[in-house]
C-alpha cells in the first residue's frame, strides 16, 4: 500500500499559509490534525477577543455620540442666547439713536 501523500500546488500554499509542514504520509495526519485543532483554538480565542473589543469599541462610541449631541444643544442655546443678546443690544441703540434724534427735534 502506497503510504504517501500527494499535494497540489493549492494543498502545498495551504498548508504554507497555515505554516504547517504538509505531511508526506498518511501516518502524518493524526499529527496534523492536532496542529489545525490548536491553530483553529487560538483564532477563536482571537475572535472572541476581537468581539469582546468590538463590543467595548461600540459603548464609546455611543457614549461619544451622546455627548456630541449633549454639547451641540448647549452650543445651539448658547448661540441663541447671543443672538437674542444682540438683537436686544441692537434694539436698544436703535431706540437711544431714534431718542436722540427726536430731543434734537424738539
Amino acid at each position: 500500500m502506497d503510504d504517501k501523500v500527494r499535494h497540489t500546488v493549492e494543498s502545498i500554499q495551504i498548508f504554507s499559509n497555515l505554516k504547517i509542514t504538509p505531511p508526506v504520509r498518511v501516518s502524518e495526519l493524526p499529527d496534523i490534525i492536532v496542529k489545525l485543532n490548536e491553530q483553529m483554538k487560538g483564532y477563536q480565542v482571537k475572535v472572541a477577543k476581537w468581539k469582546a473589543d468590538e463590543e467595548k469599541r461600540k459603548i464609546a462610541q455611543e457614549k461619544a455620540v451622546a455627548e456630541a449631541q449633549k454639547n451641540l444643544e448647549v452650543l445651539r442655546l448658547q448661540a441663541r442666547e447671543a443672538r437674542d443678546a444682540s438683537k436686544k443690544k441692537e434694539a436698544e441703540a436703535a431706540a437711544k439713536e431714534e431718542a436722540a434724534e427726536e430731543g434734537k427735534e424738539e
